[in-house]
C-alpha cells in the first residue's frame, strides 16, 4: 500500500462552523494546504469574510457564510448553499463556542443556558445537518472542538466544563450511530491558547497566566497552530478507522491532573 497521499484532501469540501476566530482561521489554512475547499461560517459576517480572505491570501480556496446555527432559517440556508455550490460536504469542523467564568452561585439561568446552547446544542444541530448530507454520499468526517476543561474539574467553569463534557459524550454517541453510515465523528480537546475568548481574562491578571503555565508539563501555552495537525489527521483518510476519539492537545495538562 502507498501512503504518499494519506493526508490528501484535494477535492474535499470542508465547513468550519464558528470559523472566524483565530483557531478557525489556522485550521482553515491547514486544511486548504492539503487541498480542501473551505466554507467558513460564523454569526459574525465581517469576521467570516476576513477569515476567508486570510485563507485565500495564504494560497487556499475559501468562501464565507453568515450563519447562526441556532436559527432554523440560517441553518437550512447554509446547507442548501453547500448542496448547490459544493455538491456535498466531506468535512465538518465545529468550532462554535463561548465561555463564562463564575462560581455557580453567582451565575444566573440565562448565563448557564447560553453556554449550553452555544457549546452543546449548536454542536448537535450543525453536526446533525452535516450527517444528513454526508449520509447521502456514504462518507464524511465530523470533528468537534471540545476542551481540556471538559476532562478536568475547575472552579468557576461549571457551565463551560459541563457543556464540553456533554460534547465529549455527544461525540461518542454520534460516532456509534453514524459509523455504519460511513461517517467518522471525533473531537479534539485543546488546552489553553490565547484567543478572543480569554485574552482579556488573562490580561486583567497576569498571575493567572503564570499559574496556568505552571501546571502544564510542556511549560507553555498552546498556539492555534498546535491543533492543526490533529484536525488534518481526523479530516483525512489516515483516520478512517478512528471513531469516537477525543484527543487531548494540551501540553500534558490533563495527564498531570
Amino acid at each position: 500500500m502507498s501512503y504518499g497521499k494519506l493526508f490528501d484532501l484535494a477535492g474535499k469540501s470542508a465547513l468550519i462552523a464558528g470559523g472566524a476566530g483565530e483557531l478557525g482561521r489556522e485550521m482553515a489554512v491547514g486544511l486548504s494546504s492539503f487541498g480542501a475547499r473551505l466554507i467558513i461560517a460564523d454569526v459574525r459576517e465581517t469576521a467570516a469574510k476576513e477569515a476567508a480572505q486570510y485563507v485565500i491570501e495564504s494560497g487556499g480556496d475559501a468562501r464565507a457564510e453568515k450563519a447562526d446555527v441556532l436559527d432554523d432559517h440560517d441553518l437550512n440556508k447554509l446547507f442548501q448553499g453547500i448542496k448547490d455550490k459544493e455538491g456535498g460536504l466531506d468535512i465538518l469542523i465545529n468550532c462554535i463556542g463561548t465561555i463564562i467564568r463564575k462560581p455557580i452561585i453567582e451565575q444566573n439561568n440565562e448565563e448557564w443556558e447560553n453556554v449550553l446552547r452555544l457549546n452543546l446544542t449548536a454542536a448537535m444541530r450543525i453536526s446533525r445537518e452535516a450527517a444528513l448530507l454526508m449520509k447521502e454520499q456514504g462518507s464524511g468526517k465530523i470533528i468537534h472542538v471540545s476542551s481540556a476543561v471538559g476532562l478536568l474539574a475547575y472552579p468557576a467553569f461549571s457551565a463551560y466544563a459541563s457543556s464540553k463534557a456533554g460534547l465529549n459524550m455527544l461525540i461518542k454517541v454520534q460516532a456509534m450511530e453514524w459509523a455504519p453510515l460511513g461517517i467518522n465523528v471525533n473531537g479534539i480537546a485543546p488546552g489553553t491558547a490565547i484567543t478572543r475568548l480569554n485574552r482579556d481574562y488573562y490580561a486583567e491578571d497576569p498571575s493567572r497566566l503564570k499559574e496556568k503555565i505552571a501546571k502544564i508539563p510542556a511549560a507553555r501555552l498552546a498556539t492555534c497552530g498546535d491543533f492543526v495537525g490533529a484536525i488534518i489527521f481526523l479530516s483525512s483518510s489516515a483516520s478512517d478507522y478512528v471513531h469516537g476519539a477525543v484527543i487531548p492537545i494540551d501540553g500534558g495538562r490533563t495527564i498531570a491532573g
